[in-house]
């Protein structure tokens, strides 16, 4: 039995979010961190907005790209250094203290998150080609998307 793009977007989304929270709150030592909370909420409802609203070619594209990747060590060093990045958030919120942020500033980068998730929304609701991987896409029609925030800058994400 197949499964469909949407429904392993939609289960794939909080899972993704318990995966990058486990990683915070393991590196931190505690769950007590609301702002850590409200940042995998709005992770988790992207990725739900994107299975339930992206057009499903897009979603077959992201979850398994066709030939032609182009970034792989780029893409393996991009996923480490994330990782490395939630371990050092988590440590530094939980347990080291290094860059204490007063509540007001982290509402406000709750704020820009949200913003930013949007504006790739958008980019991926404008764009049927925004692939997981860099490549040329002429096995599904591939062309210069204009609409959307590419009205603006030729790479929104």
């Amino acid at each position: 039995m197949q499964v469909s793009p949407r429904l392993k977007v939609a289960l794939a989304s909080p899972v993704f979010s318990a995966v990058v929270g486990g990683i915070v709150f393991a590196a931190a030592g505690r769950l007590d961190l609301p702002f850590v909370w409200a940042i995998l909420f709005l992770l988790a409802a992207f990725f739900l907005a994107l299975a339930v609203f992206a057009d499903r070619g897009l979603l077959q594209e992201r979850l398994a790209p066709g030939a032609g990747n182009r970034d792989r060590v780029t893409r393996l060093a991009g996923m480490a250094l994330l990782a490395a990045h939630w371990v050092m958030a988590g440590l530094d919120a939980g347990r080291l203290h290094w860059t204490p942020v007063v509540w007001p500033i982290q509402l406000a980068g709750c704020v820009g998150y949200a913003v930013a998730l949007a504006i790739v929304y958008w980019a991926t609701k404008a764009n049927p080609f925004y692939s997981s991987v860099v490549r040329i896409q002429t096995d599904r029609g591939q062309y210069a998307v204009a609409a959307g925030p590419y009205r603006f800058v030729r790479h929104p994400g």
